[in-house]
């Protein structure tokens, strides 16, 4: 008997993947804690009964999402019927014609059992930002070239003010469709599916194009509020947002600092339980990719050297490896970078580095990470994209955003670690210099929403599969 995973994930080409029993290689523990081949339930001979029958097909598709979590924490790839294997990303990240996971079994005479209904896209929700910068025609290039296939789009927006807004700075106005947060329909280049945030009617008018006002900043923030909620409530599986304006943020009597604050809050949790992570998607001449993620983020340089802690450095590593994980398919490679010149010089430019973060990075190698440091940040970033890392603990904003911005601005991507949501977003500003000039560069928000469709289907892969073995 043989069972196959079809489009167990995404893949940039519809592939099945033949497992014979023979070739289940997978280790399981037997009861008595020793380790032993895998046998998985499905492979015990042809039920006598239908019952039998039904709960093979249930144990199949049990086994192949087990199987899959197991090779994703091991860092290996998913076997393929030619014994090769394919990273884990491969299946996490590519692009599919027809988004769902599917597990089919077939008994050893041919009989096939019966298939679990496919599992539609998930649902990704995308916010433009504040209105007067260029969040909504981003969107609206976005929209067009976004990966339909492999997610349900829509975009949380007042549908007159987008209309408005595109339409004032002559760029085309798209097809705008109202959804509710519920519906299932897929998406597509031609309708834009718009969601209503509700609430006080926004007037365009109040909203001038490249000018900070309270109007802006309390559209932005009330859309990403209805997304998150949608996202805590089980409707969407992620949600990508434009930038905002921090002013304007506060013009509209909202004291938080920015987006990663004002999630954390909405998931009733502490401004610090959240972690920026700046994602910089690999390419031809440095395929690997750079993860960054920030120990301290949006307050003065001064206080955030003075709060630098080892408890601090360990929670920013900790959440730099797990997201990693899911985006590169194995252990990552991770680096902590030295506060003071050359690593300190052994103390003759300061203490930091003996004091807080070779202590930190101690116990994160204590706990299983493949991590180095304190290592000097003027030539870190340089090794990474050589590829001697995959991410790096930054101690503080500039530190991180100067070179990932220098690197890859228009194509790096803000994603939010600590959170019982999926977050990704754009890695720059409202640009409001460049509104309305038809040169704001989607690329950004196109990676935003790729990286979210990845974490989110990890996700997914994490809930099906169950406990490891």
């Amino acid at each position: 008997m043989k069972y196959v995973t079809d489009r167990l994930l995404t893949s940039s080409t519809a592939s099945a993947v033949n497992m014979p029993d023979s070739r289940c290689t997978v280790p399981h523990r037997s009861t008595a804690g020793s380790v032993v081949p895998c046998r998985s339930p499905i492979q015990s001979p042809r039920p006598a009964v239908a019952a039998s029958r039904e709960t093979a097909t249930n144990a199949a598709r049990v086994n192949v999402f087990s199987m899959a979590r197991r090779f994703a924490v091991a860092g290996r790839g998913f076997p393929s019927h030619r014994g090769d294997h394919r990273r884990t990303d491969d299946f996490i990240a590519a692009a599919g014609p027809a988004t769902h996971v599917r597990a089919s079994a077939a008994y050893d005479d041919g009989t096939p059992m019966a298939s679990p209904a496919p599992v539609p896209p998930p649902v990704v929700l995308v916010t433009c930002g504040d209105p007067a910068g260029v969040g909504p025609e981003l969107v609206a290039a976005a929209w067009t070239v976004a990966p339909h296939a492999r997610a349900r789009l829509r975009v949380v927006a007042d549908a007159p003010t987008l209309a408005n807004v595109l339409a004032r700075r002559g760029l085309p106005v798209p097809r705008l469709t109202p959804v509710h947060s519920g519906d299932p329909r897929p998406s597509g280049p031609a309708d834009l599916l718009v969601i209503e945030p509700g609430g006080d009617g926004i007037d365009p008018a109040a909203i001038p194009d490249g000018v900070v006002s309270a109007a802006g900043g309390s559209a932005a923030a009330r859309a990403v509020e209805v997304a998150a909620a949608a996202a805590l409530a089980g409707t969407a599986a992620a949600i990508v947002t434009g930038p905002l304006h921090k002013e304007a943020l506060h013009a509209a009597g909202y004291g938080v600092p920015g987006h990663t604050e004002l999630l954390a809050r909405a998931c009733g949790l502490a401004d610090d339980a959240a972690s920026m992570m700046l994602w910089l998607p690999g390419r031809a001449e440095a395929p690997h990719g750079l993860g960054v993620v920030h120990v301290t983020l949006h307050e003065p340089l001064a206080r955030a050297v003075a709060r630098l802690s080892v408890d601090g450095i360990v929670a920013a590593g900790r959440r730099l490896r797990e997201g990693l994980t899911h985006l590169v398919g194995r252990e990552p490679r991770l680096a902590v970078a030295a506060l003071n010149p050359h690593g300190g010089e052994g103390g003759l430019f300061g203490d930091e580095e003996p004091r807080i973060m070779v202590p930190a990075v101690d116990r994160l190698a204590s706990e299983g990470g493949n991590v180095r440091g304190p290592l000097p940040a003027d030539t870190l970033f340089v090794r990474a994209m050589a590829g001697e890392f995959d991410g790096i603990v930054a101690l503080y904003h500039d530190q991180g955003h100067i070179p990932v911005k220098l690197l890859g601005l228009h194509r790096a991507v803000n994603v939010t670690l600590g959170l019982p949501l999926v977050r990704t977003s754009v890695a720059h500003g409202t640009a409001f210099d460049l509104v309305g000039t038809g040169r704001a560069d989607p690329t950004g928000l196109v990676s935003a929403i790729d990286a979210a469709v990845r974490l989110a289907m990890a996700r997914r892969i994490r809930a099906a599969s169950g406990p490891s073995f």
